[in-house]
């Protein structure tokens, strides 16, 4: 049974509805940033994270209109041509902060937060665990980790999240794309980059068989029961 969370964003003043699911006593509060066709998609991941850890949670699904505007950190051509791409990552991420938090906590308790995410999804958790510690741990599954300039910013950048998860598809590396091939690479040394910060217990990048597009559901789910037997 979901119940839902409205809330008005002050960059486009658009009316979202957040989908909430939550468990009795709750011990961890999940965010996923979502696009609105994948609110559907809640039920195969609130069932495969419960057969997977048999532990209680809140699951929060932020929809996200889109997604070029409102989770890259910063413009990059090679993604998105519009100027105001990248523009809105800043006030999605103070929503998150000051506007969907403050209600989860007043109903749920001080929990401890995940923000995850799949793609650019993904990359955001990332970058706003560069910029904020609101967000104890971050689940990134296939993150756009590949977008212009990443590993320079996170070289100077630290995140702030006590463990982050990544993952991969073995495939996505192998694409045609002369800037989205460079993401095999780029997720290896940034795993590189989080063992030296966080340690080897606190991260961990994981190889999903196939390309970008598979597996959504399974992919977002396992991420967050990484976290949840981590914590």
């Amino acid at each position: 049974m979901y119940q839902e969370l409205l809330i008005k964003t002050t960059f486009d003043e658009t009316l979202r509805r957040c989908m909430i699911y939550a468990d009795e006593a709750p011990e961890v509060i999940l965010i996923q940033l979502v696009e609105r066709k994948e609110i559907a998609l809640l039920d195969e991941i609130v069932d495969r994270i419960h057969a997977s850890t048999n532990r209680s949670f809140v699951l929060v699904g932020v929809p996200i209109i889109d997604w070029c505007k409102e989770l890259m950190p910063w413009n990059d051509q090679a993604v998105d041509r519009r100027p105001e791409s990248g523009k809105y990552a800043p006030q999605v991420l103070a929503l998150l902060e000051n506007e969907i938090l403050p209600q989860l906590y007043q109903q749920y308790g001080a929990l401890p937060v995940v923000l995850g995410g799949y793609s650019l999804g993904g990359l955001f958790a990332l970058w706003a665990s560069t910029r904020s510690s609101c967000f104890d741990y971050i689940a990134a599954a296939s993150p756009s980790v590949w977008i212009s300039n990443w590993m320079t910013y996170v070289e100077n950048h630290p995140v702030q999240a006590k463990k982050v998860y990544m993952s991969l598809g073995d495939r996505e590396e192998h694409c045609k794309n002369r800037y989205m091939k460079q993401v095999g690479d780029n997720i290896r040394s940034y795993h590189e980059q989080l063992i030296r910060q966080l340690g080897w217990d606190n991260t961990v990048l994981l190889w999903n068989k196939g390309g970008h597009f598979q597996d959504f559901a399974f992919r977002i789910a396992d991420s967050y029961s990484w976290i949840i037997l981590h914590v």
